[in-house]
């Protein structure tokens, strides 16, 4: 497998060490192991064939996916869309709702899962009280560029915020901006950004520099972690969607897939309910107890801001919400760190040699959805294992 890593302490940073909602392992529960050729078929190398199994899949069951086309034109001579499938009695009190894409890179993940849960008996199987809302590449754009942001550069998993108050200010993120803009992306480059995170976390320690890459920002267009200026246009399509299938229910279940943080191919559960919670104890009996014994983010963790688990309750108050982000690890954390800020130099930069584009897309690749076929064996069963448990959790 390609690695970067900073030549100082690479190996010394380990996945959610930093982070008190992290969770390193669900409950698994036992069933057919999926075979390489399987995982092979479901797991897509581009959007637009993702989208084609996808759609087959669908079909295959007698639904036709409801189209959103991304209207800008942001991709020669094809059209984006991100695609929802409805599966279900639609008076069902209950909805599961899976959703990927929202970081447009990792979506070539949950696409694959998707698809192959379609062609599961256990999904045709499923509780009658239970319907099924599958919502494919949120963020198309990013999708097909292999991108976590937007084609405005906006991070989906920060836009969810009051665009008519004053947004959060993020001064850590403002200290580290120019360090994350990188002229160039060769090893020398690489090395002085390491250089200048280790002496960061040294100065502010861990959890700021978290909260630099990753809480999100709203000042620097261009930057990391961008949230936008006003709401995108995936999360307007995204709010469509709970406004038409889960306004009228009794029960919404909102899981969102990712990946990049945990331990390799292993599932990590995030929840931003708050400790105590009944929402919170939901999602600590579906997925894991870990989840209820963690302390309050508002303690210790990474102050987020702008996530779509924390929109789901915003956009259908009057409606039962559990929403839960489901990770699947990849790199070490370093490595992540690093993706991150190689996949906004990818976007940002014009001058650039073959040889830097080859080597920081083959890092957006490994930390984000590796072509590595055991880890993607491991995290299509394990996926499918959670998602067939959760049906049947949240129909008891």
């Amino acid at each position: 497998m390609r690695r970067e890593a900073c030549a100082k302490g690479a190996g010394h940073y380990q996945p959610n060490s930093h982070a008190d909602y992290f969770v390193r392992k669900g409950r698994r529960v036992a069933m057919k192991t999926i075979n390489r050729s399987v995982a092979t078929h479901f797991f897509s190398e581009t959007y637009f064939d993702a989208r084609d199994v996808f759609h087959e899949s669908c079909k295959s069951l007698g639904s036709e996916p409801l189209s959103f086309e991304l209207t800008e034109d942001c991709h020669p001579n094809a059209t984006l869309t991100c695609d929802a499938a409805y599966f279900g009695d639609p008076s069902a009190d209950t909805l599961f709702v899976v959703c990927c894409g929202t970081h447009g890179a990792e979506s070539g993940c949950g696409s694959g899962v998707m698809s192959a849960w379609l062609q599961q008996r256990s999904f045709a199987d499923r509780p009658a009280n239970a319907s099924v809302l599958l919502i494919h590449a949120l963020n198309p754009w990013g999708h097909a560029q292999m991108a976590r942001t937007d084609q405005y550069n906006i991070d989906l998993n920060r836009n969810f915020v009051d665009f008519g108050v004053e947004p959060p200010v993020n001064g850590n993120y403002a200290d580290l901006h120019a360090w994350f803009e990188p002229q160039e992306w060769t090893p020398q480059s690489i090395e002085k950004i390491c250089e200048r995170m280790h002496a960061f976390k040294n100065e502010r320690g861990t959890k700021a520099f978290l909260e630099a890459l990753r809480a999100g920002q709203y000042n620097y267009p261009q930057g990391i972690g961008f949230g936008g200026f006003a709401p995108s246009w995936s999360r307007q399509t995204f709010e469509t969607l709970l406004q038409k299938f889960a306004v009228q229910r009794r029960r919404v279940v909102f899981l969102d897939i990712h990946t990049g943080v945990g331990e390799y191919a292993e599932p990590v559960f995030i929840c931003f309910h708050e400790p105590g919670s009944i929402a919170r104890k939901r999602a600590a009996a579906w997925w894991s107890t870990e989840i209820d014994q963690l302390p309050s983010r508002n303690e210790q963790a990474i102050a987020y801001t702008g996530t779509i688990m924390q929109a789901v309750p915003e956009i259908i108050p009057d409606v039962e919400t559990t929403a839960v982000c489901l990770e699947f690890g990849t790199l070490p954390m370093l490595d992540v760190q690093l993706a991150i800020v190689a996949d906004n130099w990818l976007r940002r930069q014009d001058k650039k040699t073959e040889e830097q584009v080859s080597r920081a897309k083959a890092l957006v690749q490994d930390a984000f959805f590796p072509a590595d076929p055991v880890w993607r064996e491991r995290v299509l069963d394990t996926a499918l294992n959670i998602l067939n448990r959760t049906l049947l959790e949240i129909a008891k």
